[in-house]
C-alpha cells in the first residue's frame, strides 16, 4: 500500500534509532561466514533499510542477496530478494513492475512449500492491483490467500482478508457482499480478542449502515469504534472514527455537529502528519460549505485535496474532489471549469465502476462458493465410500476368519496340548526378560529423570542467586514514587538485568539506575551478568566514582580484568544504559552515560534522545573513554532506560520485528498516563506483538517521571 509522504518523513527522522541496530548488521555481512545463515542476515537487515525508509541501499544490498544466494544456490534466498523487489518498487509506486517480481516469489515459496509465506506475498499483489483499480485481479489474488489461511487456520490473516474482500466489495458498490465478509472478519476479531480489528470492524459496518440510510446504527458503531481506538491511544483510528462520525451528522443535515467532527480530525491529522487522511477531510468540509451554498470557501479546499490526491495516487479521493468541484464552480456559474471538472470525475469514478469489474467480482464470488460446496461435498462423498470400504473388509476378514478356523480345527485339537506347554515356557521366559528390561529401563528414566531435575534445580538456584543481585521495585519507589520496571527473561535466567545503588555525600543524595543488556540469554547471560554488575558496584563503592562516564570507563576495565584470568580471550561483556540522579534539597541534576543502549525521554510532550557510544563494556576495538550527558531536567519529565529486546520482537500480522520507531509512538501515545498503566499497556502491546511467536530476547524497560 501507498506510504503518505509524511510517513516518509518520520521514517528518515528516526534513523538515528535504527543506526545502531543496522550498523551490527553491516558488521555481520561483512565477518560471518559465508553461509546459508548468512541470507538471514541480509534479509535482516534488507528489512531494517526499508523501514527506515533507506530504498536506494536496500535495493543495492538486496542485488547482492540475489548474487549470494546464486552463489551457493539457496532457492529461499531468491524467493527473498524476489519478495523485497517487489516490496520496494511497491513502496515507488511501481505497481506494474511490482507484480510481476512479488509472482516470482509465490513460485519459489510455492515449490518451498512455505504456504504461509505465499499467502502473504498473495495479499501483496492483491494491494497492487487495488492501487491500480484492478479488482478483478485484486479479488482473485484475495481468494488464494483466503484459501491457504483456511487451511493452515491463521485466523488473524483470514480475518485480515475477509476485512479487504469485503472492502472491494464495497468499493464496487455491491454492499451485501460487503456485509457478509465485514461480519466474517468480525466473528474471527471477537474470537480471538483482536481489539484493534474490532474497531476496524465497526467502522466498516458503519459504512454498510450508512449507505442503507440507518444512521443510529451507523453512530452507535462508529462511536464504538472511536471508544477503544480512544483507549488504545491510535491517533489514525481516532481520525477515521472522527471523519464517519462526521459523514453521518451531514447526512441527516447537522451540519453544525459535522464539522465539529471533521476539524477535530483535521487537527489530529495535521498534528501527527498524517496526509492522506487530510483529502478526504478537506473534500467533506468542502461539500459542507457547498451545501451552504459557499463556493468560494470551498474551492481552495478542493485544490489543495486535488493535489495531495493526485501524490498520493488515491483515485476515490481524487474523483470525489473534482465531483464537488465541479458543483461548487456552478454555483459560481462558472460553466467551463465546472464541466471539465465533471468529465474528470466521470473518467476516474468509470475507471473503477464498470461492468466488468462489477460482473468479475461477482464471478469470483460464486467460484469460491461453488468450489467451497464441492470439497464440502467430496469430503463427506470420500467418508461415505471409505466407511463402506471399512465395512466390506471387516466382513471379508469375518469371513475368512471362520473359513480357516473350520478348516484349522482338527489339526489345532491334536497338536493344542502340546503348543500350550511349548508357548507357556517360551512365554515365561519371554516375561521373564521383559521384565528384567523393564527394570534396566525404569532405572534409566529415573537417573534421566534425577539429572533432569538436578540441572532444572540448579538453574533455579541460579534465577535466585541473579534476583539477589537485582534491586526490588520498592526501593525504586521509594526514590521516585512515579517509576516502573518492566522486566521479561527469554529464559528463566537471563542476560538482561537492571541494577540501582544509592550514595549519600554532604548534603546531596546520588542515586544511580542502569538497564543493562549482557552477551547472550539463559545460564551463560546470567553468568555474564553477575560479573557485570559486581564490576559496576566496584566502581562506584570501592573506587568511589561518581561521574557516569568515569563508572563506565572503570567498569569496562574491571570486567576485563575478570574475564583475562581465564587465559582465553573471551569478548563477552553488556550494553547498558546508566542515569545519575542527584537529588538536592530544592533541585536536581541528571547525568547520563551509554554503551550501545541510548537514553530516550520525554519533555514538554516530545520524546527526546541521547545517543549512546557505540562500544560494548567488555573488548572492544579502539576502545575511547565513554562520554558523561548532563540533562537540563524540566518537572514532568519522563526518563525510559531501555535494551534491545521489546523493538527486536518478531510478531505483527507479518511476522516482523517491532522496531524502535513504533516503541517511540507507543511511548509518546501513553506518556499521559501514569507510569503503572503505561507499564502494563507496554507488557500488552508486547504479548500481543508476539502473539504465538517465540520470545527472541530478554526485554527490560525502566521508566522514571520526576
Amino acid at each position: 500500500m501507498l506510504k503518505s509522504i509524511a510517513c516518509l518523513i518520520a521514517l528518515c527522522l528516526a534513523g538515528g534509532l535504527f543506526a545502531q541496530r543496522t550498523d551490527s548488521l553491516k558488521h555481520v555481512l561483512k565477518t560471518a561466514k559465508r553461509d546459508t545463515a548468512l541470507v538471514y542476515t541480509y534479509k535482516e537487515l534488507i528489512s531494517e533499510l526499508e523501514d527506515e525508509g533507506n530504498y536506494k541501499e536496500a535495493s543495492d544490498l538486496n542485488e547482492q542477496l540475489f548474487l549470494f544466494s546464486k552463489t551457493i544456490k539457496f532457492a529461499k534466498g531468491y524467493g527473498f530478494y524476489y519478495m523485497f523487489k517487489g516490496c520496494l518498487l511497491e513502496d515507488d509506486h511501481y505497481y506494474e513492475k511490482s507484480i510481476p517480481a512479488h509472482y516470482r516469489a509465490v513460485e519459489i515459496f510455492d515449490s518451498l512449500k512455505m504456504a504461509k509465506t505465499v499467502a502473504i506475498e498473495y495479499r501483496h499483489i492483491a494491494d497492487n492491483y487495488v492501487e491500480l483499480a484492478n479488482y478483478k485481479k485484486a479479488v482473485e489474488f484475495i481468494f488464494k490467500e483466503i484459501r491457504i489461511e483456511q487451511n493452515l487456520k491463521e485466523l488473524k490473516l483470514l480475518s485480515g482478508a475477509y476485512l479487504n474482500i469485503g472492502n472491494a466489495y464495497r468499493k464496487l458498490e455491491d454492499y451485501v457482499h460487503a456485509e457478509t465478509f465485514y461480519q466474517k472478519s468480525f466473528e474471527i476479531k471477537n474470537e480471538i480478542h483482536d481489539s484493534m480489528g474490532i474497531a476496524n470492524c465497526y467502522n466498516n459496518l458503519g459504512l454498510i449502515y450508512r449507505h442503507h440510510k440507518d444512521y443510529r446504527k451507523a453512530l452507535g458503531v462508529y462511536f464504538k469504534a472511536l471508544g477503544i481506538y480512544q483507549n488504545l491511544k491510535n491517533d489514525k483510528g481516532i481520525i477515521r472514527s472522527y471523519t464517519n462520525i462526521g459523514v453521518v451528522y451531514k447526512s441527516f443535515n447537522n451540519l453544525s455537529n459535522a464539522l465539529t467532527y471533521f476539524n477535530k480530525a483535521i487537527d489530529l491529522s495535521r498534528k501527527i502528519g498524517y496526509r492522506s487522511s487530510l483529502t478526504t477531510l478537506y473534500n467533506n468540509v468542502a461539500n459542507l460549505y457547498i451545501i451552504q451554498h459557499q463556493p468560494d470557501k470551498a474551492i481552495p479546499l478542493l485544490d489543495t485535496s486535488i493535489k495531495i490526491s493526485e501524490t498520493e495516487k488515491d483515485i476515490e479521493d481524487l474523483y470525489t474532489a473534482h465531483e464537488y468541484l465541479s458543483k461548487a464552480y456552478f454555483l459560481k456559474s462558472d460553466y467551463k471549469n465546472a464541466y471539465l471538472n465533471h468529465v474528470m470525475f466521470k473518467q476516474l469514478h468509470d475507471s473503477i465502476y464498470n461492468d466488468e469489474n462489477s460482473k468479475t467480482i461477482s464471478d469470483l464470488r460464486t467460484r469460491f462458493e461453488v468450489e467451497k460446496k464441492e470439497v464440502e461435498v467430496k469430503a463427506i462423498a470420500n467418508a461415505e465410500k471409505q466407511k463402506l470400504a471399512d465395512i466390506a473388509k471387516v466382513q471379508r476378514n469375518r469371513s475368512l476368519m471362520i473359513i480357516i478356523g473350520v478348516v484349522s480345527l482338527l489339526v489345532i485339537t491334536m497338536v493344542f496340548l502340546w503348543i500350550l506347554n511349548k508357548r507357556f515356557r517360551i512365554t515365561n521366559r519371554q516375561k521373564q526378560v521383559i521384565e528384567k528390561q523393564k527394570e534396566v529401563l525404569d532405572e534409566k528414566n529415573n537417573l534421566l529423570e534425577e539429572k533432569q531435575k538436578e540441572i532444572i534445580d540448579s538453574i533455579n538456584y541460579a534465577k535466585r542467586l541473579q534476583q539477589a543481585i537485582l534491586p526490588p521495585s520498592e526501593t525504586l519507589k521509594k526514590y521516585f514514587p512515579e517509576s516502573f520496571i518492566l522486566y521479561k527473561p527469554k529464559d528463566i535466567v537471563a542476560g538482561d538485568f537492571y541494577w540501582m545503588h544509592t550514595l549519600l555525600v554532604a548534603d546531596k543524595e546520588m542515586v544511580f539506575i542502569a538497564a543493562a543488556d549482557s552477551t547472550g540469554h539463559g545460564v551463560p547471560g546470567a553468568m555474564v551478568s553477575v560479573v557485570c554488575s559486581n564490576a559496576l558496584n566496584r566502581a562506584v563503592v570501592e573506587f568511589g566514582l561518581t561521574d557516569t562516564g568515569a563508572i563506565l570507563d572503570k567498569t569496562r576495565e574491571l570486567v576485563l580484568e575478570t574475564f583475562s584470568k581465564s587465559g582465553e580471550e573471551i569478548k563477552d561483556g553488556m550494553d547498558i544504559s546508566l542515569c545519575k540522579f542527584e537529588i538536592r534539597k530544592q533541585d536536581l541534576k541528571v547525568q547520563w552515560s551509554g554503551a550501545n543502549n541510548p537514553l530516550w525521554y520525554i519533555q514538554n510532550g516530545q520524546l527526546l534522545q541521547i545517543k549512546a557510544d557505540k562500544q560494548a563494556i567488555g573488548k572492544t576495538d579502539n576502545p575511547t573513554p565513554f562520554k558523561t550527558h548532563d540533562i537540563v531536567h524540566t518537572p514532568g519529565t519522563t526518563y525510559y532506560l531501555l535494551t534491545d529486546g521489546f523493538a527486536d520482537q518478531f510478531g505483527g500480522p507479518k511476522g516482523k520485528k517491532f522496531k524502535h520507531k513504533q516503541l517511540e509512538d507507543v511511548l509518546l501515545q501513553l506518556h499521559h498516563s501514569d507510569l503503572l498503566t503505561q507499564k502494563n499497556q507496554l507488557d500488552m502491546s508486547f504479548n500481543n506483538w508476539k502473539g504465538d511467536l517465540e520470545q527472541v530476547d530478554d526485554v527490560t524497560i525502566i521508566g522514571i517521571k520526576i
